[in-house]
């Protein structure tokens, strides 16, 4: 690491270590004023965050779709925060778990486990959860940048004994994952340009990855959709099974998570990451 990288490592450990020496409630007022401060202050991909819940939700208020982004700002500063001291405060954390049982008749079919799962709730909270309970987790992640911060998340998320696979190695290495009988966990709903597969996602159809129904096809590995939702400070997090039929193929298997994780962002809209360009590529004209 070059200088700067290390000074971000060291930065990066320091305030973990300030935050968790915070009170619950102080760090809740944190939240909420760094994520006031942001959405006034800071308004990145903002308008576009907006423009996506206007798209997702047509029928609602303007005023019900404004304050929706501005819990999603408290929401996720929330979860970063909680990131930062994961280690320390998980034992702490009140989680529930319900289709566990998916989880485990999928890992006795003995050809590894795609956890599917998108940009919604505490997605650290259930990878934490999946690691600390001995699954063999491999996530699939984007590799910072920076080295120093790297390598501070790679030693945040390796507390709970996982070992992510970063998005540009080999595909190799994910179906290796595969074939050794672990867990490997896919976010799957970001626009994937023309290299997607058209679904229907909030009735607008939307570019979306393929991998995890490639990956099952061609492994016969069990899909399984996973998700976390918080609700008074206490997290949910539950499993289901992705069915799918012989006669299924890449846009069906796609469609069916997809529409899951649609279900689960209706019940929770403030807990999805709004900001991503999820409806960018529009699909060829009919010919």
């Amino acid at each position: 690491m070059n200088f700067y990288q290390t000074v971000t490592y060291w930065f990066l450990q320091l305030f973990s270590n300030w935050l968790g020496q915070l009170s619950d409630r102080s760090r809740k007022r944190l939240a909420v004023r760094v994520a006031n401060f942001i959405y006034n202050w800071i308004p990145l991909r903002k308008t576009a965050a907006l423009e996506n819940i206007r798209k997702a939700y047509p029928e609602k208020s303007a005023g019900w779709q404004v304050h929706t982004l501005r819990q999603c700002y408290q929401f996720f500063v929330r979860l970063m925060l909680l990131f930062f001291i994961m280690p320390k405060k998980y034992k702490s954390l009140k989680i529930h778990v319900s289709g566990k049982n998916y989880l485990d008749d999928a890992f006795l079919e003995e050809k590894g486990v795609i956890m599917v799962s998108g940009h919604f709730g505490a997605w650290e909270v259930y990878a934490a959860w999946t690691g600390y309970n001995g699954y063999p987790v491999v996530p699939v992640a984007v590799k910072q940048k920076n080295r120093g911060a790297n390598r501070f998340f790679e030693e945040l998320r390796g507390d709970a004994g996982t070992v992510p696979i970063y998005r540009k190695e080999s595909l190799d290495n994910m179906y290796k994952a595969l074939s050794d009988g672990k867990l490997l966990t896919l976010g799957s709903d970001q626009d994937a340009r023309k290299r997607g597969v058209f679904v229907d996602f909030f009735g607008i159809p939307s570019s979306t990855p393929k991998g995890t129904a490639l990956f099952h096809l061609k492994t016969g590995a069990p899909i399984v959709f996973g998700a976390c939702f918080e609700h008074d400070g206490e997290y949910f997090l539950k499993f289901e099974p992705v069915r799918v039929a012989k006669k299924d193929d890449v846009n069906s298997i796609t469609q069916k998570y997809t529409t899951i994780l649609e279900k689960r962002i209706r019940q929770h809209p403030e807990q999805y990451f709004w900001w991503h360009q999820r409806w960018k590529t529009k699909p060829p004209p009919v010919k």
